[in-house]
């Protein structure tokens, strides 16, 4: 059953993830949407830990990179499912917007149907 709300876009891009306390590791963000994600990784996060994923700015490098807080929903043999920790915030709703245009221009960014 799907229990996803809103349009995910499938993506491939080099994110950071760690829970909060811990050093950041090497991951794959896979699709996006308003409410959450899939982060494909070679490692599992325990369910309902509270995480921050961090977005390397490669387009301006003296700029801070985007970071978001998350919670894991879900694990499997592939990745990670987040949900973010605040519904629709500014940061992700640009960065969703920036992702459809990408899509719209054929790049990478594709929807999820």
């Amino acid at each position: 059953m799907e229990h996803r709300w809103g349009r995910r876009i499938a993506v491939d891009i080099p994110i950071q993830i760690a829970p909060l306390g811990s050093s950041l590791r090497g991951a794959l963000l896979a699709n996006f949407s308003v409410t959450g994600a899939f982060i494909k990784a070679d490692f599992g996060l325990r369910v309902l830990s509270r995480v921050r994923i961090v977005f390397a700015s490669t387009v301006q490098p003296q700029q801070e990179a985007l970071s978001l807080a998350a919670y894991v929903a879900r694990n499997n043999r592939h990745g990670v499912g987040v949900e973010w920790c605040e519904l629709a915030s500014p940061a992700v709703t640009a960065l969703l917007r920036a992702l459809t245009l990408t899509s719209a221009c054929g790049a990478r960014a594709e929807p999820i149907t």
